[in-house]
């Protein structure tokens, strides 16, 4: 299994607050300073290994299936 955490922003400069814990789904938010947008961060356990995750992440035109919300994604730049 992967522990994993989609971070928005830089840890170091929030405040986590705890605001949903359902089906092993934790959300932190944190305000934004200058901005009226909160910053979130998601941590979960998925079932899998390295390289499958690696692949998931590389998919980009499929991003839009499984990220909530997202309509449009442009690759600004791929690392290798």
């Amino acid at each position: 299994m992967i522990l994993l955490t989609f971070t928005l922003t830089a840890t170091a400069q929030y405040k986590w607050k705890l605001s949903k814990d359902r089906d092993g789904i934790k959300v932190y938010e944190s305000d934004t300073k200058n901005s009226d947008f909160k910053s979130i961060k998601v941590e979960c356990t998925l079932p899998g290994d390295y390289d499958k995750f690696i692949s998931v992440m590389n998919d980009v035109p499929h991003y839009k299936d499984w990220v909530y919300r997202t309509k449009t994604l442009t690759l600004l730049k791929n690392f290798n």
